[in-house]
């Protein structure tokens, strides 16, 4: 009974941190961590969101549901970093894998449904399998005669 109380109060704590770092991952734009657990609005969120924990726990859910909202607040006022573009990524991978071995993935896929199932297989990789550059060259391949009027009708995705 007592040993077990325990553990659940532990796995609760270790629950509320990793849900936090999650909520502010996107932060992570050229920052170490350290850096970011130093933004005095990060440590505020935290408390915010610990307080709102024990508030919840000691049967106020108004002020617990308070607390969440500040918190949520003070998170969305947060910076945040842009994602890289989706040229760059396609590039990263194809430096990474190589040019034999990215195109003979690409090959081995074949079809586009395989390549949206096997983005699963890594970030970098989901990251190349969601890139417009990829599926504009797969575009190309599969369909040549209607490139140029693709890049007529829609110039913002020319090259």
């Amino acid at each position: 009974g007592a040993a077990r109380g325990v553990r659940l109060r532990i796995t609760s704590a270790r629950c509320s941190g990793a849900r936090f770092d999650l909520m502010f991952r996107r932060l992570g734009g050229g920052m170490t961590q350290a850096e970011l657990s130093r933004l005095p609005e990060r440590r505020l969120a935290e408390r915010l969101y610990s307080s709102s924990i024990d508030k919840q726990r000691r049967g106020d859910p108004g002020g617990s549901t308070e607390d969440y909202v500040r918190a949520l607040n003070i998170q969305a006022k947060m910076p945040s970093c842009s994602e890289r573009p989706a040229a760059r990524q396609y590039d990263d991978a194809f430096r990474t894998l190589g040019e034999d071995c990215f195109v003979l993935c690409l090959r081995f896929l074949g079809r586009p449904a395989d390549i949206v199932n096997s983005s699963a297989v890594s970030r970098s990789w989901r990251a190349t399998c969601s890139s417009g550059v990829l599926w504009r060259e797969l575009f190309a391949l599969r369909w040549p005669a209607l490139r140029p009027a693709e890049e007529t009708v829609i110039p913002a995705r020319r090259d």
